[in-house]
Parts: C-alpha cells; sequence; structure tokens
C-alpha cells in the first residue's frame, strides 16, 4: 500500500492523509485494511466515502497548529490514551491505518505513544523510533518540544 510506513508490521501503520496523496480505499480493503482513524479534521463527515469501501471510520481531530496554541498539548494529552485504547482493542483481529494530513506529526505522535504503552518505553525511545520510520516526524514548528512534553507526562520512568 503506497504511502504507509507500518509501525506494527501489516498491522498499525500511518501515513499522509487523502489530501496529500490520494489513497486507493479498495487497494485497502484488498488488503485487509478494516480501520482508518483520523487525526486530521479535513475527514469529519466523510465517513462515508471510507465505509462504502466496507473501512470502518473513526475521526477523532487533534490540534494541528504549527506553533501549538495555548491548550493543544492538553487537548492532545486527553485524547491519547482514548486513541491508544481504541487501537489496542481492536487490533488483534485488525488491520489500522492512522493518518492526519501530513503523517508527520500528529500521526507520529499518536504512534509514539502506542509504542510507548505496548513496548514499554520512554518517550524519547519511541520518538526515535518514530523519526526512524519517518525522518520528517515532528517537524512542525514546535511540535517536537510539545510531543516531548506530552509524553513524557505518561513516561514509565
Amino acid at each position: 500500500m503506497k504511502y504507509v510506513y507500518w509501525v506494527i508490521p501489516d498491522k498499525l501503520g500511518g501515513r499522509k492523509g487523502p489530501n496529500r496523496e490520494p489513497w486507493d480505499l479498495a487497494e485497502f480493503r484488498k488488503q485487509g485494511v478494516n480501520w482508518i482513524i483520523s487525526t486530521s479534521e479535513r475527514m469529519l463527515n466523510r465517513s462515508h466515502e471510507v465505509v462504502a469501501f466496507g473501512i470502518k471510520h473513526l475521526c477523532v481531530p487533534l490540534p494541528k497548529n504549527a506553533p501549538p496554541l495555548p491548550g493543544d498539548a492538553d487537548d492532545i494529552f486527553y485524547v491519547l490514551p482514548l486513541l491508544e485504547r481504541f487501537i489496542r482493542t481492536c487490533l488483534p483481529e485488525s488491520k489500522i491505518v492512522v493518518h492526519c494530513s501530513s503523517g508527520k506529526d500528529r500521526t507520529p505522535l499518536l504512534m509514539s505513544y502506542f509504542l510507548m504503552k505496548s513496548q514499554r518505553m520512554s518517550a524519547r525511545q519511541a520518538m526515535d523510533i518514530m523519526t526512524s520510520i519517518v525522518p520528517q516526524a515532528f517537524t512542525a514548528k514546535g511540535w517536537h518540544e510539545m510531543a516531548l512534553s506530552i509524553l513524557s507526562r505518561y513516561d514509565v520512568g
């Protein structure tokens, strides 16, 4: 599947949104994707486009401001555990693709949090893994600092 980077091979992947790189939902379905999680506000009210291909869709927009605005970090902080639990609940029987607009800040942040929880790693370790997979991760102005600040609040020690 073009443009998908896998964090858990063939189970949990991320990518840019269809506004940046068009997607082939028929191909996604053929390859077994049965959930798309959108963290981009661009996908609000567009679930019908995804569901038409037999793929379930959850849209939970996260703030995208660069630099982040006051309150963005708190909004993200409280939503990450909910999304992580949702992914963890679906994963045993699902293949999930997560996306935001550019696939480089909000998506890697959620994936980093997922890695922290599922692999019991530190914020820095998870972010380093995501940066190795997506070299442009956390490059929007102020996003590296905000991501590290948010994820460090969950650090296991």
